[in-house]
């Protein structure tokens, strides 16, 4: 006897909250990057703080698996609902790029952490010498 296995390719998503839904109805009217809504317009929108907006927003991506998009163009930054594979790709490399600058940041303190404790250490080791 052989066990069948069946794969949902749509996975279960947990229930939205009123406020996410409302959030991924404003992103979905914002089709393309052009369109894209600013992170004080969306929290102006939703009646939340810019920070709130922000946690909305990554929830949607994170949690419920929709494909919300970000562009941190001066003229269309902010959010936005995917027209073609290629604004996904955009916005993928986007965050590629954003995501290699803060594991450099992280680089950069955790040598100055290093570098702060040698120069700890040095003063009790040649006062134990």
């Amino acid at each position: 006897m052989s066990i069948q296995y069946r794969i949902d390719p749509t996975p279960a998503r947990p229930t939205l909250t009123s406020l996410e839904a409302f959030c991924l109805a404003i992103i979905r009217g914002r089709k393309g990057r052009e369109r894209a809504i600013g992170q004080r317009d969306l929290a102006e929108h939703l009646g939340t703080s810019e920070r709130h907006a922000r946690l909305v927003v990554t929830r949607l991506a994170n949690i419920h698996a929709y494909p919300v998009c970000s562009s941190y163009d001066s003229r269309h930054g902010g959010y936005f609902w995917p027209r073609t594979e290629a604004e996904l790709d955009k916005a993928i490399e986007q965050l590629d790029g954003h995501a290699l600058s803060i594991l450099r940041r992280r680089q950069a303190l955790k040598r100055t952490l290093r570098q702060m404790r040698t120069r700890a250490e040095q003063p009790m080791l040649e006062a134990q010498g």
